[in-house]
């Protein structure tokens, strides 16, 4: 799963080019003096949600003749054909809508700062009215919108013991910022004076790194996510002068990665909305989908028109991967009555690695080949490209493989990087030691005995039945001899015994297991005889009817009846069902009558 695990971090220093527009197209007056970048930066933003900014129904259908209401919204995502990505760019039109600036004076101060006191090079990006740049030492650095460095946070003996710092957060007036370490740890500290306020050390399991920490509306409340792929909700309180920081995990990475997580904030101007006392969250797995590429997930507010007359404000969540984007308007009567509503896909001819909404008519994304497309959300035009591959992005590949931490990965990543390889043995050994106990190093899966067998015991089947397959199919050799035919069934038929012994699932051994080797008459007899060894040790002391009667006609036919007899004595007689087999009555007089023969 080499891909899937590169968490890209995109720059945020972009800017509207104002000189580029077209004045007589968009009726813009024209400007003596032209805002300089860092008025634009230092400008206090109000969040106000203008008409024009949002996108009524039809827009976001495709069609500009149908208003249809929220409930005739629903099952366009799955009927809806598919439209091509437009391949016009509108340049003449449009103009420049996106230039990419240096910031050079913050560029000047970290690289200085890595010189003079070691601070390590960026590695994390927060942007508000402030700009926070985390490095590999484990220091944050903060400046404001004029790129003057206001204050230095934390040591490089913190980042000694931390890690690099691999995300961070700011609350929603800048008063507070959170940053999470490779190793696990997180910090919360005043910005108004750079006092440390908190200390997180229990909030991961240790060695995991935190690949998100995020504010949510509630300044009491964060949500963060690890390399193990688990979310977890921090409450923050104080009591009679005491900061304590309180955590609850909102989904366990054994049930599948997440490796993306975004908190829906409220606009100010929407002030009666019903969701406004109701955190929501949204989270993207790798449970499903092209493990080689990231969900990647937005929020945008936009106005949806329900009939001629009527119309609501509600959350829009795009939602990507891969090729495509699906945008859901999440619906809510109230606290307890939540639903989401697909509204429309978009499908793409490119690749995704990241997507961000510019305002409610425009979306950002970047391509796997590194370049910004600017998409009008209505017509699916692009409005310009941006090739980034001078930019030089950073990707936080080690932080999610948490190779900084020495390798301490969840056990579905470490599995499926095996599998990944066609390494079937080698993932089997390292399920069988998820499932034991014994494996070092693991995170995001129960500690509870039983619950961590029930888990990993069901993902080692589903792995063992994929290399069954693969080993009567792909794997098998298709024009070997039977002497090579049989050594790859002896190499392969063991190791399912083995496993599902050690699970305790003969049934799966003897039945879809049995049912894929006997299409084949040399692995079928290739899976009976290596039955033997495992009986006369008294590993196995159960057969199936079925599969009994196929053991002892297989050794009849080969002339090795008394291997027959020497199996029996280890099985429990009670098993075996006489009446399937002619030939066991017979076997097992004989083997009475030399049992009583004093010789």
């Amino acid at each position: 799963m080499a891909a899937a695990e590169d968490v890209v971090k995109v720059s945020e220093n972009i800017d509207l080019d104002l000189d580029a527009l077209d004045d007589k197209e968009f009726d813009i007056p024209p400007v003596e003096n032209p805002p300089s970048l860092e008025s634009i930066l230092n400008e206090a933003e109000d969040g106000s949600l203008l008409e024009e900014d949002f996108i009524p129904p039809q827009l976001l259908q495709g069609d500009q003749g149908d208003t249809g209401s929220i409930s005739s919204m629903e099952g366009i995502l799955g009927d809806k054909p598919k439209r091509k990505q437009k391949k016009n760019i509108r340049y003449a039109e449009h103009g420049q809508v996106l230039r990419h600036v240096v910031l050079k004076g913050i560029s000047a101060q970290i690289m200085s700062a890595a010189d003079r006191i070691d601070a390590g090079m960026p590695t994390a990006l927060a942007v508000s009215s402030m700009i926070a740049v985390g490095t590999s030492h484990g220091l944050v650095l903060i400046f404001d919108p004029k790129q003057v460095l206001k204050c230095c946070l934390g040591s490089t003996a913190v980042g000694a013991q931390y890690g690099a710092v691999s995300a961070m957060s700011f609350n929603r007036d800048s008063t507070r910022l959170l940053a999470g370490f490779a190793k696990g740890q997180i910090t919360m500290w005043d910005i108004t004076n750079g006092k440390l306020l908190r200390t997180i050390t229990g909030a991961h399991p240790p060695g995991t790194a935190v690949l998100h920490v995020k504010f949510t509306d509630d300044l009491t409340i964060a949500v963060t996510s690890d390399s193990g792929g688990s979310v977890f909700e921090l409450e923050f309180k104080r009591l009679i002068g005491v900061r304590t920081c309180e955590s609850k995990c909102l989904f366990s990475g054994s049930r599948g990665e997440v490796c993306t997580i975004e908190p829906l904030h409220m606009n100010h101007m929407v002030q009666d909305h019903p969701m406004k006392d109701t955190l929501i969250l949204a989270m993207g797995s790798l449970s499903k989908g092209d493990a080689s590429t990231l969900p990647l997930l937005a929020w945008q507010f936009v106005i949806i028109q329900v009939s001629e007359r009527d119309r609501v404000i509600d959350p829009v969540l795009a939602f990507a991967r891969d090729q495509t984007i699906h945008f859901l308007q999440v619906v809510c009567n109230s606290p307890d009555d939540i639903k989401v509503v697909p509204l429309q896909k978009t499908e793409l001819s490119y690749r995704l690695l990241a997507i961000a909404w510019m305002n409610s008519r425009s979306m950002v994304v970047v391509d796997t080949s590194e370049r910004a497309h600017i998409i009008d959300v209505r017509t699916e035009d692009e409005l310009e490209v941006i090739d980034l591959v001078d930019v030089q992005l950073v990707y936080s590949t080690s932080f999610y493989k948490s190779l900084a931490t020495g390798g301490n990965v969840s056990k579905a990543l470490r599995l499926d990087a095996l599998l990944k390889q066609g390494k079937y043995q080698e993932t089997l050994m390292l399920a069988l030691s998820f499932y034991k106990g014994k494996a070092k190093a693991v995170v995001g899966l129960s500690s509870g005995t039983q619950r961590r067998k029930i888990i990993v015991g069901e993902r080692m089947l589903e792995i063992l039945n994929e290399y069954v397959d693969l080993s009567a199919s792909t794997l098998c050799p298709s024009r070997g001899r039977a002497e090579e035919l049989e050594e790859h069934f002896q190499n392969v038929i063991p190791v399912c015994v083995d496993y599902c012994l050690t699970l305790n699932r003969v049934d799966i051994l003897f039945g879809s297991i049995y049912d894929r080797f006997s299409t084949d008459p040399i692995a079928k007899g290739t899976f009976l005889e290596c039955l033997e060894p495992y009986i006369l040790n008294d590993r196995l002391t159960f057969i199936t009817p079925a599969v009994m009667k196929d053991f002892v006609s297989h050794y009849e036919q080969k002339g090795m009846v008394q291997n027959v007899e020497a199996c029996i004595v280890h099985m429990d007689i009670a098993s075996l069902d006489i009446h399937q087999n002619g030939t066991l009555p017979e076997i097992l007089g004989q083997r009475c009558q030399g049992q009583l023969d004093p010789k």
